[in-house]
């Protein structure tokens, strides 16, 4: 896909880690209709653990395709703020064609695909007034993610450029087992990891905190109280606890290490 080629929906993502406490999301979605009244937009999250930008680009990566062809997301994790990290537009081929508005921090790792194509954003060139050092997700993302969705073709924004990547530690096999390690914990407590489900070939049982858990289809196959490992719905291996929370009954948290025995063959 040419970056000519990207047609924007008008819809508009919004992924942080600001919360829903303060009004720093209502700001950003006051400065993106004061440049597109017209813009449509649905809050992914807004409960990023606080500068989880692994986090935020495991979110990004299973959620965005779920969005139709010529959504501009606009993504905001960002402890660099203030600082001479870039702010990017990002154009991917995937899925029909998705623009990105994000800072150069690596938080746009999962979705950027070797076709992928980047800009950084220079706001003197855009006429923005960057007023705040620390709320560039209002004063500079909002405004250019808003000029997107109306049209503004990406390569006005800025030169191309080569974005940053996460160095993220992905699964591997030592020697009958698969491993990999927590991503994050969701809302009911479950641990999600980055195992995808097609790796894990048949396999019938997870290790984790010297536990050894079935695996199973679904969360009513075991006893309520029992601990479990399943398919998530980003298609990747979780731990779980039926009625339960698996970590705090395990006490654990992201980062933790998982392994799966692989099945003979």
């Amino acid at each position: 896909m040419e970056s000519s080629t990207f047609k924007p929906s008008g819809i508009l993502s919004m992924l942080t880690d600001f919360g829903l406490s303060d009004p720093f999301v209502g700001q950003m979605h006051a400065v993106v209709l004061s440049h597109n009244p017209s813009a449509r937009i649905v809050d992914l999250c807004h409960h990023v653990p606080p500068q989880g930008i692994a986090v935020g680009a495991f979110w990004l990566k299973h959620s965005y395709r779920h969005f139709p062809a010529g959504t501009v997301h606009l993504a905001v994790v960002d402890p660099g703020v203030g600082t001479e990290r870039r702010a990017l537009v990002a154009l991917s081929v995937r899925d029909g064609g998705h623009a990105f508005v994000a800072p150069d921090n690596g938080l746009l790792s999962e979705v950027l695909g070797p076709d992928a194509r980047a800009w950084a954003i220079e706001e003197e060139r855009l006429g923005i007034d960057v007023q705040s050092n620390t709320f560039h997700g209002r004063d500079l993302f909002a405004p250019v993610a808003a000029r997107l969705t109306s049209g503004t073709p990406p390569w006005e924004m800025g030169p191309e450029v080569a974005p940053h990547r996460l160095a993220t530690v992905s699964a591997c096999v030592d020697g009958d087992e698969l491993v990999g390690r927590v991503v994050f914990v969701d809302h009911f407590g479950n641990l999600v990891s980055n195992l995808d489900a097609a790796a894990l070939a048949g396999a019938k049982t997870v290790r984790v905190a010297g536990n050894t858990l079935p695996i199973v289809a679904r969360y009513a196959e075991v006893e309520k109280g029992q601990l479990l490992g399943l398919v998530s719905s980003f298609q990747t291996l979780e731990i779980a606890q039926r009625d339960g929370s698996a970590s705090e009954t395990l006490g654990v948290a992201a980062g933790l290490e998982i392994r799966v025995p692989l099945p003979r063959r």
